[in-house]
């Protein structure tokens, strides 16, 4: 048998808990065809970062879709991140001991239907550590 050294993953626990703190009326959360949207792109958990492997770091991409405008796009951007600083920092198994947002990315695309779609990208990495 392998030993992959980690019991449980945090990703999931903290997809979960990101996808439940996002939700709200008039915006579609999670992978839908709806707009206007906001979804978890990726999420990469990294290996543990403390001697003991309890802390670990957590990067998440997290999408914010309006087929109107970049305006729109932008504030449910805002809004994810506002949720996401008034949700609780425990998951099950997990504390969140603090978040660093790197990098916000403004993109226009064009859908299957030729219609133009407005994105904000949010890059964002999280620390938590074992309960």
């Amino acid at each position: 048998m392998i030993d992959i050294n980690k019991s449980i993953q945090a990703c999931d626990e903290l997809f979960r808990h990101l996808t439940r703190a996002m939700q709200r009326k008039g915006v579609f959360v999670g992978s839908t065809a709806g707009y206007p949207r906001a979804e978890i792109a990726s999420i990469n958990e990294q290996s543990g970062i403390d001697k003991g492997g309890d802390v670990r770091q957590i990067l998440v991409s997290i999408d914010s879709m309006s087929s109107r405008s970049l305006g729109e796009a932008l504030a449910i951007s805002q809004r994810n991140l506002d949720l996401i600083k008034e949700a609780e920092d425990t998951t099950d198994n997990f504390r969140i001991l603090g978040v660093t947002e790197s990098t916000a990315q403004t993109m226009e695309d064009m859908t299957e239907t030729q219609a133009v779609l407005y994105r904000v990208i949010n890059s964002l990495t999280f620390y938590i550590a074992a309960k």
